[in-house]
């Protein structure tokens, strides 16, 4: 089975949303609710791994998205 990079998986669900050139320090408040849930859906099917809501919601960069679905 393939292992698939989790910044990788975040940033082609959020270019696929209309954000292209995300870094792991991109700002989440740049994005809308609906893009940081697909960001984190995303994250949560390719490393089969479930997020809490809450975590996701008190997430502020890219990189703690990452983080979380890598320490899940």
């Amino acid at each position: 089975m393939e292992s698939k990079d989790p910044s990788q998986v975040l940033f082609d669900a959020f270019a696929e949303e209309g954000h292209e050139n995300v870094s792991l320090d991109f700002a989440l408040s740049e994005v809308d609710r609906i893009t940081r849930w697909v960001g984190a859906h995303a994250l949560e099917e390719a490393l089969n791994v479930k997020l809490a809501d809450q975590d996701i919601e008190e997430a502020q960069t890219a990189g703690d998205l990452v983080e979380l679905a890598s320490r899940s």
